[in-house]
This record gives C-alpha cells, sequence and structure tokens, in this order.
C-alpha cells in the first residue's frame, strides 16, 4: 500500500514538473469580438451585441475586444473589415459610406451563410456599457487607412468625444496600430492607449516614444527580454491571436496581463481551471 501511495505521488510530481505554473488570477481573458473570430461554436458573429452577450454574461468573460471604423461623416461603427460585403449583405468601403448606408446591414454568421445581428454605432455600444455590462473591461481597437497627420487628429478628437460620454473611463482600453493615432488621443485627455504591434525593438520604442501605456502584441511575436523590460516600466502587455487553442500550453506568460481569445470555453479551460 505504502508503494502504491510513493508511485502515485511521483506521477503527480512529474506530471506537474512538465506544465508551467501560470499567473491564473492575473491574466485577464478577452474575448476576441466577442465569443471569437472562426469559432465554429459561436453562435452570433464577432462584433455583434449577441456575441458580446455571450462573452459576458453566458461565459463570464474579464471582458471583450470590439473593432470600429469610421464613416465618411467620421461617425463610427462597430465593425472590422475595410468593406462591408466581407461580414455583411451590404456592400461599399466603410470610410465611404454615410450612416444611413449601413441601417440594415446585418452580419453573416461565422461558417454559415445566415445574416443576422444588425451592425450597431459606437455610440450604441456605449450605451450598453453604461446600461447593460457596467463592470467589464472594453477593448476598443481602431481601424482606418487615412495616414495624413491632420486627419488622424481629427479622427482622434472625433472618436475621444464619443468614448468620453462612458461613466466608467478606467475599464476603457484603446487600441490602435497607429501610435499617431493614440498620441493625439493621449492629448484630448486621460486614456489608456495600447499600440498593436510586435514586441520588439520597434514595437518597444514607439509604445515609450509616445508615451502609451501598453503593447498588444500575437502570442508569435514576442521577445522575452523586451517583455521585462515593458513589464517593469509599467507596460500593459497583452497577447491576441492564437488561434489553435490546444497551443495555449507552448507559451509563457510571466510578463502578461490579458490575452484574447477566440474560444471561451478552451480559454476559460486552461487560464481558469474551469
Amino acid at each position: 500500500m505504502r508503494i502504491s501511495i510513493v508511485i502515485i505521488l511521483a506521477v503527480l510530481l512529474a506530471a506537474s514538473c512538465g506544465r508551467e505554473t501560470l499567473p491564473q488570477s492575473s491574466i485577464k481573458i478577452i474575448g476576441h469580438g466577442g465569443e471569437g473570430f472562426s469559432n465554429r461554436s459561436a453562435l452570433y458573429a464577432p462584433n455583434t451585441v449577441g456575441s458580446l452577450s455571450r462573452a459576458l454574461d453566458f461565459y463570464n468573460l474579464d471582458g471583450v475586444e470590439v473593432d470600429v471604423r469610421f464613416l465618411a461623416d467620421t461617425s463610427l461603427i462597430v465593425f472590422h473589415d475595410a468593406h462591408l460585403e466581407t461580414a455583411t449583405q451590404c456592400k461599399g468601403l466603410v470610410s465611404r459610406a454615410k450612416p444611413t448606408d449601413v441601417v440594415g446591414c446585418n452580419y453573416r454568421k461565422q461558417f454559415k451563410n445566415e445574416y443576422q445581428q444588425q451592425i450597431i454605432s459606437l455610440d450604441s455600444l456605449i450605451w450598453l456599457l453604461n446600461t447593460t455590462w457596467q463592470y467589464q473591461l472594453i477593448h476598443i481597437q481602431v481601424h482606418f487607412e487615412d495616414r495624413e497627420n491632420k486627419v488622424i487628429e481629427k479622427l482622434a478628437n472625433r472618436y475621444s468625444q464619443i468614448i468620453s460620454t462612458m461613466k466608467d473611463l478606467s475599464r476603457l482600453t484603446t487600441e490602435c496600430s497607429n501610435a499617431n493615432f493614440l498620441f493625439y488621443l493621449r492629448n484630448k485627455g486621460d486614456f489608456d492607449c495600447h499600440l498593436v504591434a510586435n514586441i520588439n525593438p520597434d514595437g518597444a520604442k514607439d509604445v515609450f516614444r509616445f508615451g502609451l501605456q501598453g503593447i498588444v502584441s500575437r502570442f508569435d511575436s514576442r521577445n522575452n527580454l523586451l517583455e521585462k523590460q515593458l513589464k517593469d516600466s509599467g507596460i500593459y502587455i497583452t497577447l491576441y491571436g492564437q488561434k489553435l487553442t490546444k497551443d495555449f500550453s507552448k507559451w509563457k506568460y510571466e510578463y502578461v496581463d490579458a490575452v484574447q481569445i477566440d474560444n471561451p470555453i478552451q480559454a476559460l479551460n486552461f487560464f481558469r481551471n474551469e
């Protein structure tokens, strides 16, 4: 009997040594577009109210990431791609569309030719955050094609006006791959701005040069030494882009603050043991 107990303990010890101890309580789980992109078990398309509700109300994730784009009049809609036809039954370049052009545009469900859940405006999303989802985290990634600084500053000003209507801005993080946009936004108020970039010398340099609070990088575009330096400087580190959920275990999370995930079930199982 004593020999059996020793053998069992040895097996358990060997198994535990082969696994990395995760800082599970500290890593925030953020739903990528809600339930996730390329998620066959998702009931709704990414960036829809249904998908956000599933992530926040059903799976109880820490927060969600959504994408927004500017229309021709600089108002914003919750949408990822540059063209409407890639995800809805409507057609046209988002940046040239008027608000009336997107009324009645329904998202196409992933992997099915079914259209449901209308596109909503950023104003509508803020209203939901003020009334329905009052405590969860929200990451908003801003997309646009303009490269002229005067235009970018104008867009940052418009965006800042809308998000300033949110009651609790401490829950809101703005992400963008354009550091100039985030710089202009920072000058508009005390907004939390994270650069979408690889964790490499250039990405780290831009975070410090533009005085940003965080960086959003792909799981496979990282540098452990730079991550430590960023973390030691108080920079918030978020990872995204891990489509194969079985590969969560191959990464290190020592300096990571949050992960944007595309399969809530697998992520909760790995990071929360649920």
